[in-house]
């Protein structure tokens, strides 16, 4: 292993430009991952059985895994070549400050993943409006344009019985709009167990809760939950409680502190009983391709707590990509700003992200322009930014968690989504966008279907179209789906899925899912049509090989059609996935498949010209015995082309003399 492969250029630049002898803040990332998949899967099905399944197994990996390194740093601490040195498990990582030798000597051992510098953090800073009317009066304009109070009146839901996370730069919990909804206030005893819903991990300061550096989290706080009598609604979810974290100080944090700020929010005050069920996160970096809060968000999502954050601000135009990191990243729900008129911020930035261009991102826009909230010293304040906007979602989150406790991450995502209301502009046309995402926030037929799925009732959806009818007639009938499922497949190769899908009128939408293992969140595929109209047709995805890393991958093919009839959802298929294959253990005739199989030559777009194929025999002395299908050169009119053949792997280092034979024969010409 060469130390550039684990050193990220920022800290090489660091220890050259101060030497070997000067310390430097690192974040060591261990190479060994847990199995999080199989540890929720011997677990019961409640939600915190399978929260504590996710800690424990974190844990104990953390634990093992981190020993002999935590060791060594504990001997140079003694030295002086080492401090501050802490261990974390939400990611297998050590913080510490070490010496340029020290990182350069640890960089080469086998059980370390990656050394990196342990960076700041910045929070976007707001946009203040001090001509905004800001007295205590009335229902905030963007808690009405949400539908929220139409959630309380009409549904009685107001989030009560659901606690919400925040990680800021603090929050004044004594402050009378979100005194009462603080997790630790007590109706009869008063403040009760603060350590357990409140936790300041900024090292650099410790400033008084009233101090304006707590002034953007107590806003934040504000915007989800806060309330103070029935003429000042500043707060989507007032019925909620929430858990703060202060990772920001004044203006920044670094990576360290977001970690332990991460890491607490698994178990505030140490007990996963005391853990949200969605965590609000109005802070970023630069639009950068960056995945070091990745793994974070993954076990938030394992661990059930729904992911929330900021698209970003932007004091210049907004360009393409724009969007601020960790909002950016594929598994969070990310949140543009929008006014009062439903329009984007001219702040907001938009998408598409740079770990996929295809996703939507931001994912959703909520109200982010001159939002009237509270601060910590006690008053209020109106201020805009994508930091204003994503605790709406937040809020609106934990009414849809009232209606339904047992929604999942994933369900929350989907209805948060399929509820926006579409919106364009000149410069996004169509919808869904990479400025709006799916579009503005609708919180009260967010809440309706969630609701809705509990209750096991259908939601009923308004739709208006415009148009000539040109046949009359109704969609009556489900999607049906006939997956052609593999039987075998290999690590280090891609898992083809294939389907037939029809519906009486038209396919909207024909989508796979996958996860490793038995448990955990699905990851979407799109699938492709290869033929076919938009009635039936035949349909295509491939799991990538770098995203299989169990012995045991889920699958499940879901289609939509014209009415909104899904199908697919609740048919889960395993398929087994082998290191290689063994002596006696494997035999295949090519009837029906070529799984572990490889044709090299072929094309994102199709097969391509090439010798070798999957087919019938064409030729007359092809011997027909050996069945209707096989694999040879120019066999016929093929399905599937290549210009070289790959067999499944023979697992010839363990078992010597491991072959893999095959019938063959020449074709000659007469």
């Amino acid at each position: 292993m060469t130390l550039l492969r684990i050193f990220l250029p920022p800290l090489q630049k660091e220890i050259a430009a101060s030497g070997n002898s000067a310390k430097q803040p690192v974040i060591i990332e261990m190479t060994a991952k847990a199995d999080v998949a199989e540890a929720k899967a011997e677990a019961a099905d409640d939600a915190l059985s399978q929260r504590k399944a996710v800690i424990g197994a974190l844990t104990e990996t953390a634990t093992e895994s981190q020993t002999p390194l935590l060791d060594v740093l504990k001997k140079y601490e003694k030295q002086g070549k080492a401090k501050n040195v802490e261990s974390f498990y939400i990611v297998n990582a050590i913080a510490a400050e070490l010496s340029g030798s020290l990182i350069k000597q640890i960089s080469h051992r086998t059980d370390v993943k990656s050394v990196r510098l342990n960076k700041e953090l910045h929070q976007d800073q707001p946009i203040v409006s001090p001509k905004e009317k800001t007295d205590k009066s009335g229902i905030e304009w963007g808690i009405s344009a949400i539908g929220a109070p139409r959630v309380w009146d009409e549904l009685k839901i107001d989030g009560k019985g659901v606690t919400v996370g925040i990680i800021d730069s603090g929050t004044n919990y004594k402050h009378p709009a979100i005194a009462t909804q603080f997790n630790a206030y007590d109706k009869d005893y008063g403040l009760f167990g603060v350590d357990r819903s409140y936790k300041d991990f900024v090292t650099t300061d410790r400033a008084e809760l009233t101090d304006p550096s707590h002034d953007h989290g107590t806003h934040v706080a504000g915007t989800i939950v806060g309330k103070a009598g029935s003429k000042n609604q500043i707060g989507v979810a007032p019925g909620a409680k929430y858990v703060a974290a202060r990772a920001i100080g004044t203006g920044a944090g670094d990576e360290a502190d977001m970690l332990r700020a991460a890491e607490w929010i698994m178990k505030p005050g140490g007990r996963a009983e005391n853990a949200p069920r969605v965590v609000n996160n109005s802070w970023g970096g630069d639009s950068e391709k960056s995945d070091w809060f990745a793994p974070i968000v993954t076990r938030w999502r394992e661990a059930g707590i729904f992911p929330v954050f900021a698209a970003g601000n932007t004091n210049d135009y907004p360009a393409d990509g724009s969007i601020a990191n960790p909002g950016n990243l594929p598994g969070v729900f990310s949140v543009a700003a929008c006014d009062r008129a439903g329009k984007l911020a001219d702040f907001s930035r938009v998408g598409p992200s740079p770990f996929s261009k295809q996703q939507v991102k931001p994912d959703i826009c909520a109200p982010g322009v001159n939002v009237r909230s509270a601060l910590a010293g006690g008053g209020y304040a109106a201020w805009s930014g994508t930091s204003m906007a994503a605790p709406h979602v937040t809020g609106t989150v934990a009414l849809m968690l009232q209606a339904n406790p047992k929604l999942t991450v994933e369900q929350i995502e989907q209805i948060l989504r399929s509820t926006a209301i579409g919106a364009t502009d000149l410069r996004y046309p169509k919808s869904p966008n990479m400025g709006y995402g799916y579009g503005n926030l609708n919180a009260y037929d967010a809440v309706r279907k969630a609701k809705a799925l509990k209750d096991g009732k259908q939601q009923d959806d308004t739709l208006t179209i415009t148009g000539r009818v040109l046949q009359k007639g109704s969609d009556r009938e489900d999607p049906t789906i006939e997956p052609i499922w593999p039987k075998l497949a290999f690590a280090g190769q891609a898992i083809k899925l294939a389907a037939k899908v029809a519906d009486d009128t038209a396919l909207t939408s024909v989508k796979a899912y996958y996860r490793n293992g038995k448990a955990g969140a699905f990851a979407e595929l799109p699938m492709r049509q290869l033929t076919g109209t938009a009635r039936k047709g035949n349909y295509e995805a491939n799991i990538p090989a770098s995203a299989i890393s169990a012995k045991q991958v889920q699958v499940k093919i879901v289609a939509k059609d014209f009415a909104g009839k899904e199908v697919g959802a609740a048919k889960v298929h395993t398929i087994e996935v082998k290191p290689g294959i063994r002596p006696g253990e494997y035999a295949n005739d090519f009837e029906d498949n070529v799984d572990g199989w490889q044709f090299s030559g072929s094309s994102a777009a199709g097969p391509v010209a090439g010798d070798w194929n999957w087919s019938s025999p064409a030729q007359p002395n092809e011997p027909a015995p050996i069945g209707k299908k096989l694999i040879g050169t120019r066999a016929g009119t093929a399905p599937q082309r290549g210009r070289s053949i790959h067999t499944p792997q023979c697992r010839h280092w363990i078992y010597p003399g491991c072959a893999v034979k095959n019938r063959h024969w020449p074709m000659t010409n007469t």
